[in-house]
């Protein structure tokens, strides 16, 4: 997988992802503000050499007032990804640091829903089923997407946010997603909550730092990169 690719993978998956932290050994109770939710990922038929040690392994997001970003490393360290999500102004800013280079790829959400929303087409089937994921009650959902690929995803519905999927293939789920996979060509991505931490998030990592070269056209991310 090239830069450009690592960069359309985080996206995608960060853009499902809106969290309210707790401590990790203790229950979620009630809606929380602020934040750091710790996700677990690996990979089913990708290669162990190379290929394998370009993906990330785990993913964390940063949650600050209904606002999140989340914080993906790939290419052992070489690349490094995140994409602040605003779900009130419906706005998305992607951050990409590879090589040397630093843009902000940012989106309303007439460009989100464009570009990303209703690539695959979901067919969604709620089974009644629950299971705690990190500190968390969750209900599940049967996905069976356009290509009849049919998996399990959990979300919850504990946090204070509305709509928090809206700009992915997931927006009819009312709940933030803890547990689910996802395929890229041969490739499987199994994600999974493992900790959500209670710690103070600053401000400013929400904000476009001025070192980054600003871009509002999502073409352009990979013909620079």
């Amino acid at each position: 997988m090239n830069v450009a690719g690592i960069v359309c993978l985080g996206y995608f998956l960060i853009s499902s992802f809106y969290f309210y932290g707790c401590d990790s050994d203790s229950k979620v109770m009630g809606h929380l503000d602020e934040g750091i939710v710790v996700y677990d990922v690996d990979f089913e038929n990708v290669d162990d050499g190379f290929s394998g040690a370009m993906m990330p392994s785990e993913i964390k997001t940063y949650v600050l007032n209904g606002m999140t970003a989340t914080l993906i490393s790939a290419g052992m360290g070489l690349v490094e990804t995140k994409v602040i999500s605003n779900p009130v102004d419906k706005e998305y800013q992607t951050l990409v640091s590879a090589m040397g280079q630093k843009i902000a790829l940012v989106m309303n959400e007439q460009q989100v829903v464009g570009n990303f929303q209703d690539r695959v087409s979901l067919e969604l089937t709620y089974t009644g089923n629950e299971k705690e994921i990190a500190g968390v009650n969750c209900k599940e959902v049967v996905v069976r997407d356009s290509t009849d690929n049919v998996y399990s995803v959990y979300y919850c519905d504990a946090f204070n946010i509305e709509n928090p999927n809206w700009g992915t293939p997931f927006h009819e789920i009312n709940g933030v997603l803890m547990e689910y996979s996802m395929k890229f060509g041969d490739a499987v991505m199994n994600l999974k909550a493992n900790r959500i931490l209670k710690d103070s998030v600053r401000s400013d990592f929400f904000l476009v730092p001025d070192d980054y070269e600003i871009i509002t056209d999502p073409s352009q991310l990979e013909f620079i990169l």
